[in-house]
């Protein structure tokens, strides 16, 4: 391989590397901030609809008049009382999702918005959901995965009363809503990293070239010295 192609080489490699792991960084960096803001507005979310529930489930039945009803009357009552708040927090939070789940009744109360999750009211969550553990160890939880909305950024609040935790309350945001806010951030910083690449290349290149038509009039020089002694090289600068 030529001196000139060996140090063009090593000029792209030292340029190249050391962007690609400034890239990778960076969007590390990004990704986890923005999921980090994320996650602090669905608990944000999460802790109002806490507020909201005033009391305890119970205390809703107790004052409907169903404390002793069946499972599906209870449910019933519950999601008349609290659909209208959860769809409220969606309406002004467009792509997120919120719900109350009860414990004792091991059962969705609502999903908000409701219109497209009605459907989940009544129903038990699987078993190695996280919200399981929220409830049985009364700590807030972020899940990702794919859940009832699809593979989703999952915040899960527990609803604590006298001690006691009654229930969770999630709010959630799908990860490919949260990739499609990414991706146009991490396209200009890709933009510039590529520019600022194009910029540094063309630098050492333009330099290792002057180097090199330096050294190859210094070479040709020595060849001339062979065959006349006397001959001077002309000076060269650097």
């Amino acid at each position: 391989m030529k001196l000139t192609t060996r140090l063009l080489l090593m000029a792209f490699l030292s340029v190249l590397i050391p962007l690609l792991v400034f890239s990778y960084l960076i969007k590390e960096e990004i990704t986890k901030s923005i999921l980090r803001e994320k996650e602090d507005k669905l608990f944000g979310l999460a802790k109002q609809l806490d507020r909201y529930l005033e009391g305890t489930y119970d205390d809703i039945l107790r004052e409907e008049g169903a404390l002793d009803a069946p499972r599906e009357t209870k449910i019933a009552v519950l999601n008349k009382r609290l659909w209208s708040i959860t769809d409220f927090v969606t309406v002004g939070n467009e792509g997120v999702g919120v719900g109350y789940y009860n414990k004792a009744l091991d059962a969705v109360i609502t999903y908000g918005p409701s219109i497209e999750f009605q459907y989940t009211v009544g129903q038990s969550i699987a078993p190695g959901h996280q919200g399981l553990v929220v409830m049985a160890t009364g700590k807030p939880m972020v899940q990702k995965g794919q859940l009832v909305r699809g593979n989703i950024l999952n915040c899960m609040w527990p609803i604590v009363r006298d001690g006691k935790t009654i229930g969770y309350i999630w709010s959630n945001e799908t990860l490919d809503q949260i990739s499609g806010q990414i991706s146009p951030i991490l396209q200009r910083v890709y933009t510039l990293i590529l520019l600022i690449f194009v910029l540094i290349y063309a630098s050492v290149t333009f330099s290792t070239q002057t180097l090199l038509d330096k050294i190859i009039k210094i070479k040709k020089g020595i060849e001339v010295l062979f065959e006349k002694p006397t001959y001077h090289i002309p000076p060269i600068s650097g």
